[in-house]
């Protein structure tokens, strides 16, 4: 078997496998449209190739990828979770299984879902040669080849997650997206991201400016053991405007990511009190916290407060 992370369920080595080269066609019904949209893209960016978008049942001499959402495809590996997530919105994962065949009649991968023809997208690169993750080829190819396999795969867990600390340690929008890639290419559906905490604020809200004004930054972070309090004196920052956000989701839910964000209350707040010190349970003026661990000043139970 090959390198596959996570590894499938079922995988099966054998017969002819596929030519993929210049003016293939990935063919996909209407449920995974969205699907093959980006699949293409990505493709196009790696190989510098036109990639053609067509219905069902198109072909082609350069090799063909075929996409379906087939609900009642009931020979495929069922769902090996209890579906414990799903009173978090989140689907059995019987419902994002994949089935994927390649042969010398193309790649075929068929889902009950949109989702599960996405992971079984996300399986078919993890099959193509590694400078195809680039983002602008690497080398002229005239072809590539696709081993012949079958591979049935489903998760075990409805909620598979990774987690961000941009509290402590800001990361820009790039890196997020760069991260929303790998997270969605090993399969993993939810990413949590947590956006403030007594280290920093990091999200942009139009009626409190002074939370990303002030509370976006902090004089220094620990250097070293804490037990030696060090600090590096270099001030540290940044913030997710609205519109970094809304890209944020909407470029994780392209790839069947959910963004989760932590915004905790009342403790871990030092940084709104440090820009709105009325929130604050002493009304002293605090900056933003420059060591780790939790801070004893909390949010009050005042009216602006509760409002806040």
């Amino acid at each position: 078997m090959m390198d596959l992370l996570p590894r499938p369920a079922s995988y099966r080595q054998g017969g002819p496998g596929a030519e993929l080269s210049d003016g293939m066609v990935i063919s996909a019904d209407s449920a995974s449209s969205g699907v093959a949209d980006l699949l293409a893209s990505e493709l196009e960016t790696a190989t510098g190739w036109q990639v053609s978008r067509a219905g069902p049942g198109a072909g082609s001499v350069h090799g063909v990828i075929r996409l379906e959402v087939r609900s009642n495809h009931d020979d495929m590996v069922p769902g090996t979770g209890d579906g414990a997530a799903a009173g978090l919105a989140f689907p059995d994962p019987g419902a994002e299984k994949y089935h994927l065949t390649v042969t010398g009649r193309g790649v075929e991968i068929v889902a009950p879902t949109a989702a599960g023809v996405f992971y079984g997208t996300r399986t078919l690169r993890q099959l193509l040669p590694a400078d195809l993750f680039r983002s602008a080829p690497s080398t002229v190819r005239t072809a590539v080849s696709v081993e012949g396999v079958e591979i049935e795969d489903a998760p075990r867990f409805g909620w598979r997650g990774i987690g961000l600390d941009l509290s402590r340690h800001f990361f820009p929008k790039d890196f997020v997206l760069k991260l929303i890639d790998l997270a969605s290419l090993h399969k993993l559906n939810v990413l949590h991201l947590h956006l403030s905490d007594d280290q920093g604020w990091r999200v942009q809200i139009d009626g409190y400016p002074r939370l990303t004004e002030v509370g976006a930054w902090r004089r220094e972070s620990p250097a070293g053991h804490y037990k030696e309090g060090r600090k590096d004196g270099t001030p540290h920052g940044g913030f997710f405007t609205k519109a970094d956000l809304a890209e944020i989701v909407a470029y994780a839910s392209r790839r069947f990511v959910t963004v989760l964000p932590e915004i905790d209350m009342p403790g871990h707040m030092q940084a709104a009190i440090a820009s709105y010190p009325e929130l604050g349970n002493t009304g002293e003026q605090l900056e933003e916290l420059t060591q780790w661990g939790i801070s004893d000043h909390e949010i009050n139970h005042e009216e602006n407060a509760v409002r806040f």
